[in-house]
C-alpha cells in the first residue's frame, strides 16, 4: 500500500465518521444552540479534512490556509447570526 492511499483511507473513514455522528447528533433535536455548534463544528472539521487531503493544501502557500480559516470563521459566525 502506497503511502498516500494510508491517508486517504484515515481521511475517508474520519470523514463517514463525523457524517455519521453529527446524523447522529441531529436525529430528532430542534435547532438547539449546541446542536448548531456541534454540526458547524462537524462541517468544518470535514471542509479541512477534504482540503488538507484531497486538495493538497499541505503543499499550498500559508495564505491559502489562513483563507480557509478566515472562510471557516466566517461560516460559523454566519451560522450563529443567522440562527
Amino acid at each position: 500500500m502506497k503511502h498516500y492511499e494510508k491517508y486517504n483511507r484515515w481521511a475517508w473513514a474520519l470523514l463517514v465518521l463525523l457524517t455519521a455522528v453529527s446524523g447522529f447528533v441531529a436525529f430528532g433535536q430542534e435547532g438547539k444552540t449546541a446542536l448548531v455548534l456541534i454540526l458547524g463544528i462537524s462541517a468544518c472539521a470535514k471542509v479541512l479534512v477534504v482540503v488538507c487531503q484531497f486538495m493538497e493544501m499541505k503543499k499550498a502557500h500559508g495564505a491559502w490556509l489562513v483563507l480557509i480559516g478566515l472562510i471557516l470563521l466566517a461560516y460559523l459566525a454566519l451560522l450563529f447570526v443567522l440562527r
